[in-house]
Formats: C-alpha cells, sequence, structure tokens
C-alpha cells in the first residue's frame, strides 16, 4: 500500500501544481480533481486493508512466498480447538500398559 500512497501524493502534487495559477471553473475542476484522487486512493486502500488484509502488509518476494504457503497448506487438517484433549506420550504409554477386558480384543 506504500506504493500507492506515494504515486497519489505525486499525483495530487502535479494537479495542485497545475491548479495553482488557474482561477474561476477551471481551479474549481482541479480542486474537485484532487478531492476525486485524494477519495479515490483512500477508498482504496480500505478496501485492500478490509478484504486483503496480507496485499496490505506484504509486497514482492514475501507476498510469493504467503500465497504458496497458503496454497500448500490447503490439503491440511485445520488446528485442534481443545488441545487439553490431545493425547500426549504419558497418556499413550499408560494406555498401552493396560489390560484389555475380558471379552473384548
Amino acid at each position: 500500500m506504500g506504493k500507492v500512497a506515494i504515486i497519489a501524493v505525486f499525483a495530487l502534487g502535479a494537479i495542485s501544481v497545475g491548479t495553482y495559477r488557474l482561477t474561476g471553473n477551471a481551479a474549481i475542476i482541479g480542486i474537485s480533481a484532487m478531492v476525486l484522487v485524494t477519495l479515490a486512493v483512500l477508498g482504496l486502500i480500505l478496501y485492500i486493508v478490509i478484504v486483503r488484509p496480507e496485499l496490505a502488509v506484504l509486497e514482492g518476494t514475501e507476498l510469493v512466498l504467503y500465497k504458496q504457503i497458503t496454497l500448500g497448506a490447503k490439503d491440511m487438517l485445520p488446528p485442534a480447538e481443545n488441545v487439553s484433549s490431545i493425547a500426549g506420550p504419558v497418556a499413550l504409554a499408560t494406555k498401552a500398559d493396560e489390560k484389555p477386558e475380558a471379552g473384548k480384543e
């Protein structure tokens, strides 16, 4: 998002330099263009931050690596919600020592 903001600043600077000496309707059109560019850029930034936050934070190689990891993780199981119910090595060892009940194998 930093590159979009830099481009917006230069666009606003160019429009303001072009509008500086104008009077009348031309000045109003120039000011309107500056307001329009500002609102469009702010809208774009807010849209990307809300809908695609990874694009707002990452860029270049980091974004490509993030996309590769997310695509590779699509077939993985979701993380367990209740970690306390996961049997650890101690619980597994004690279950192996237990003798089966009569009639069950």
